[in-house]
């Protein structure tokens, strides 16, 4: 893990300043995924101010090797983004990629480091509004009394449902 530390700092010097200057830059077509990851991987050892990393892939077969290469050469989170194609419309599937979107959603609100690794047909998947997420929150204060009835109503009432999968 964090191998790019092994290296002197000097490897990518010509991209980190180019970096330094635009802030906003993307790695493509440059070469293999395993060149990609060294730069970037060096990008993130001397910003540290950058939290979130989002990096699209073609394949399940690409997205595997970049999420497994990431996690050897840096020290930030890799987080990989998969949902089932659901062609049949099963119910099962669909509530499965919602909690694959929330648990997302939800290590993107905090400040820690994160790469997220997905592939371009994620990006199809509906996202629901700020909004409506903000609206469905329901805030359990340590002391506070609460009849469990209620906490159970109030989730039903936001579309949480009984899981096959506890």
């Amino acid at each position: 893990k964090n191998l790019i530390a092994l290296f002197e700092d000097e490897y990518n010097s010509k991209i980190l300043s180019f970096f330094k200057a635009f802030k906003n830059i993307s790695v493509s077509g440059v070469s293999n995924f395993s060149a990609k990851v060294f730069i970037v991987s060096d990008i993130l050892r001397h910003n540290k101010e950058i939290k979130k990393v989002f990096w699209g892939v073609n394949n399940f077969s690409e997205q595997e090797n970049l999420v497994h290469s990431l996690r050897m050469w840096t020290d930030v989170s890799v987080y990989s983004l998969e949902f089932d194609v659901n062609q049949d419309g099963s119910k099962e599937k669909e509530r499965m990629n919602q909690v694959k979107l929330l648990e997302t959603l939800s290590l993107l609100q905090n400040n820690n480091r994160l790469i997220v690794v997905f592939s371009y047909t994620s990006l199809f998947q509906t996202v629901p509004l700020l909004d409506e997420i903000i609206s469905r929150v329901i805030t359990l204060k340590k002391g506070v009394n609460m009849r469990i009835m209620d906490l159970f109503e109030q989730l039903i009432d936001r579309g949480y449902e009984v899981s096959q999968d506890m």
